[in-house]
């Protein structure tokens, strides 16, 4: 067998779009973000998608920690939401479509294309998403390019608040106000705790200092709940988008009795303060 044959019996290229490796942080990182893509539209779990560390290296080349470093960056980038399940030790991986849309937008505003459309990357078809393809070439072209493509037509028609203050810039810098900083510093510190940008941008469309009293309070108690505990909580934006505080939170039957008929806010406060009691004592957690 000649060397040519060997090389393509062993493998194909893998898709990715070169254009966004500057703005991911390396060719490494958008390799992977390609991959997740690609996964992540083929999905039928609502958490993503489940690989080991060694499915992720046959399919992109990736060594484990080229893979910790992508998914590190993609991770603050606010794009890849992590799922421990740490029961039967696998993770899953899935792509966070709405903060990829206002990402890419924003990037593509930055690189103030010429001809306006990204150069189409070829996403194969095969089971390891990998295929022959076209390289694009990389230097000065790739500089001209504008990041949104139509390929990704699917991914943008999913957003709906793709202008969320109203203005033309939607995804202008926004100074985090004090009660959002106050909310991020309480919000636990897992591999979902993410998209800060993001979220401080909501936070400001919505106008969520006025009901900052409220998201506070429920967040303490909530936080302290089985599932939270578990590492079941959801990701900020996905709070902050289903406006998880007005869920309520569970308490037990003295607290409730305790709080009803009372506002939002008071309830959050007494299951709050009846989770410290249980957790840190120093109080009477039932009189």
């Amino acid at each position: 067998m000649k060397p040519l044959d060997t090389i393509r019996a062993i493998g194909r290229p893998i898709a990715y779009h070169a254009a966004l490796a500057r703005h991911v942080g390396g060719v490494a990182t958008a390799i992977f973000l390609g991959q997740l893509m690609y996964w992540d539209e083929r999905s039928t779990d609502e958490r993503g998608v489940h690989k080991e560390s060694k499915q992720w290296e046959d399919e992109t080349g990736l060594s484990y920690r080229e893979q910790a470093t992508a998914r590190k960056k993609l991770r603050d980038l606010g794009l890849l939401i992590e799922t421990p399940e740490r029961l039967n030790h696998r993770i899953y991986y899935k792509l966070d479509r709405e903060a990829f849309n206002a990402w890419i937008e924003s990037v593509s505003k930055d690189s103030e294309p010429e001809n306006g459309e990204l150069r189409n990357a070829h996403f194969p078809n095969d089971e390891n998403a990998i295929g022959e393809q076209h390289i694009p070439h990389l230097g000065d072209d790739a500089k001209r390019i504008s990041l949104i493509e139509k390929t990704t037509t699917e991914i943008t028609t999913e957003i709906t608040e793709t202008n969320m203050s109203g203005s033309a810039e939607p995804n202008r810098r926004v100074l985090p106000s004090e009660k959002f900083q106050e909310f991020w510093q309480a919000y636990p510190s897992t591999g979902r705790k993410v998209a800060k940008a993001k979220c401080a941008q909501i936070w400001k469309a919505r106008k969520l200092d006025e009901v900052a009293d409220d998201i506070l309070s429920h967040l303490l108690a909530i936080k302290t709940t089985p599932q939270w505990l578990g590492g079941y909580e959801p990701a900020p934006l996905t709070y902050l988008n289903q406006r998880r505080w007005e869920d309520g939170v569970p308490v037990s039957a003295h607290v409730a009795s305790r709080s009803s008929g009372g506002s939002l806010f008071e309830q959050n406060m007494a299951a709050a303060a009846h989770a410290k009691a249980m957790i840190f004592g120093g109080g009477n957690a039932t009189g």
